[in-house]
């Protein structure tokens, strides 16, 4: 039984990344080319979010007999990693190898290297970000602050993408790093309190 609620929670979850990342995409296209970096990363982080958390409202308020409601945020966390994975990165890493880089990173690390790092960086934020929502969007209202860090958290991600571009791809990825622990322990420390 468990595996089905979390196979379902992963394909809501795909399905939600894959509006968002399409949204974002169009976005894209009718955007002046000097200006859509600066503008996209506002859109992705409104876009993603309002998104997310409608996902999770709406998943939860179908799937409220699930006696294990981390699993359904896990799932949906996965889905969304996966999509994440399947329609942003890849894409990206098999143009990043060509002669016109898609992206302008250090030339010592490799452009291949920078964007499947920060693909694994992003997943494990979905994945860990899912899973402590699901459950704050089950708690009273003074563990709102948990949640505002999380989302805090997303746009310091799409900051550190930027920062990979325009400022140093070594602090990017510092950031990423930084963002990722800091996301982990949060989440095992929501897990533990919300054990029972």
């Amino acid at each position: 039984m468990k595996n089905s609620q979390q196979l379902i929670a992963s394909i809501a979850g795909s399905i939600s990344w894959l509006i968002a990342l399409s949204i974002i995409s169009l976005v894209w296209l009718v955007l002046p080319f000097s200006h859509q970096h600066y503008v996209l990363i506002i859109y992705s982080f409104i876009i993603t979010e309002v998104i997310r958390f409608t996902t999770l409202i709406g998943i939860h308020y179908f799937t409220k007999k699930f006696d294990e409601i981390k699993l359904v945020g896990f799932g949906l966390g996965v889905g969304a990693a996966v999509c994440q994975v399947l329609i942003h990165n890849v894409p990206y890493l098999l143009l990043s190898t060509g002669d016109a880089d898609l992206y302008l990173l250090n030339p010592i690390i490799g452009n291949f290297t920078v964007v499947a790092f920060n693909g694994f960086c992003y997943s494990v934020y979905l994945i860990c970000s899912y899973t402590s929502l699901s459950l704050l969007l089950h708690r009273n209202k003074k563990d709102i602050i948990y949640s505002i860090i999380f989302v805090s958290l997303h746009g310091a991600i799409l900051v550190a993408g930027i920062m990979n571009y325009y400022v140093s791809v070594y602090l990017g990825i510092t950031l990423m790093l930084l963002i990722d622990i800091i996301t982990v322990i949060m989440t095992f420390i929501i897990l533990y309190h919300y054990r029972h």
